[in-house]
């Protein structure tokens, strides 16, 4: 029986390392297309920069992957094991389903500790540095939000173009000055132009010059035939302020619930406990306090939630895999992600109870990890059974 369960476990491990990798691979793309691609393609992320932030993302993505690949791997395995007579030859032999899943619910268990660890300190921990180089980027390199190239809409009441840029000296610089109404007020265009950063009062300075263009102030500002050109202009200056872009960084590199380990999440649990006890009854405080509390109880239950949902999947996917029986690794994926996409979406519901403490969210996040194995148990016997 020792042969059996080692060829089990190898089997489904290595089919769910690859699982796991494809989305590993998928997830991290999606975030990369997003964040880290396109800043590399403009100039304001270093090859180096752009691995290192990738990196960061594995940790978070591993939460989604490590679940779902057991899941493939298990469904893989079994089914192609069903389809081939071996269960059958097994349970011949007198060896029972659940003797067949002790490997699997071993390699589970692994599984659910390494995404505890995870989920609790080091995907928490990578975001928030994730977050932070994207910060920098606003901090430490602001001339590079001028890209050669590309309409740059940072900057509120101007949207501005510039066809080539050397360093601070920029050429075939367009720029758009807007009203209230985000319409076109003005509109220049420049055979050069220079952009310096001014540290002291947090504005990027751009200065053109050999300017032509035209204003369009007024009630019909959209009317291009009663637009009225300007004089040629040796030279004019715009102080774009840095402070938007700042403080939205700011805002995401802020401690989030998810973005705070086990240890940051307690002591915030305990601080707003502290004040519960403290405050009146029914107050605005008291309420804000139960409310941090509830959402500090929310993420750790939905954490260890996250992290138990590999053994979820395995109670359902091994009944499941031998019932199947399919040789076809494709189907089997196409179940593997059915189920995975519902255990998630079940468990995203009760996130939005997060703050409502009366909903009590940090018992409703269990709900799907009891339901699966439920269902896993009631399917296990049943096959078990016939």
């Amino acid at each position: 029986m020792k042969i059996i369960h080692r060829y089990i476990f190898f089997s489904v491990g290595s089919a769910a390392a690859a699982g796991a990798a494809l989305f590993i691979f998928v997830l991290v793309a999606a975030n990369a297309v997003r964040d880290v691609i396109e800043r590399v393609a403009s100039g304001q992320l270093t090859l180096t920069m752009a691995g290192e932030m990738v990196a960061l993302l594995v940790p978070f993505t591993l939460s989604f992957a490590a679940p779902m690949g057991l899941l493939i791997g298990i469904l893989v395995v079994l089914g192609k094991m069903s389809a081939q007579n071996e269960v059958t030859a097994l349970r011949s032999a007198g060896v029972s389903l659940w003797r067949m899943g002790v490997a699997i619910y071993v390699l589970a268990l692994v599984a659910a500790g390494g995404c505890a660890f995870i989920n609790n300190y080091y995907a928490p921990l990578a975001r928030t540095q994730y977050r932070a180089m994207l910060a920098d980027l606003v901090h430490e390199a602001p001339l590079r939000f001028i890209v050669p190239g590309r309409f740059v809409r940072d900057f509120p009441g101007y949207v501005i173009y510039a066809g080539e840029r050397r360093d601070q000296e920029l050429s075939n610089v367009w720029i758009w000055v807007l009203g209230k109404d985000r319409s076109v007020e003005k509109f220049l265009q420049a055979r050069r132009g220079s952009i310096t950063y001014d540290a002291d009062r947090n504005l990027l300075l751009l200065d053109v010059y050999e300017a032509t263009g035209e204003s369009r102030t007024g009630e019909n500002a959209d009317d291009l035939s009663r637009a009225r050109p300007v004089a040629v202009i040796a030279h004019a200056s715009f102080a774009l302020p840095m402070g938007r872009l700042m403080s939205a960084q700011k805002a995401e590199t802020q401690k989030k619930f998810s973005n705070m380990s086990l240890r940051e999440l307690l002591k915030t649990r305990w601080d707003a406990e502290e004040v519960l006890w403290d405050a009146d009854y029914g107050s605005e405080e008291w309420r804000e306090a139960r409310v941090q509390k509830t959402r500090a109880d929310f993420t750790i239950s939905r954490n260890f939630a996250f992290a138990f949902s590999s053994l979820a999947l395995a109670f359902v996917g091994i009944p499941l895999g031998i019932k199947v029986g399919r040789k076809e690794t494709y189907a089997n994926m196409a179940v593997a992600l059915a189920l995975g996409m519902l255990y998630f979406f079940l468990t995203f519901l009760a996130g939005w109870a997060e703050k409502t403490p009366q909903a009590y969210p940090q018992l409703l996040v269990w709900l799907p990890n009891i339901g699966f194995f439920v269902a896993g148990l009631l399917l296990m016997r049943r096959s078990n059974a016939g």
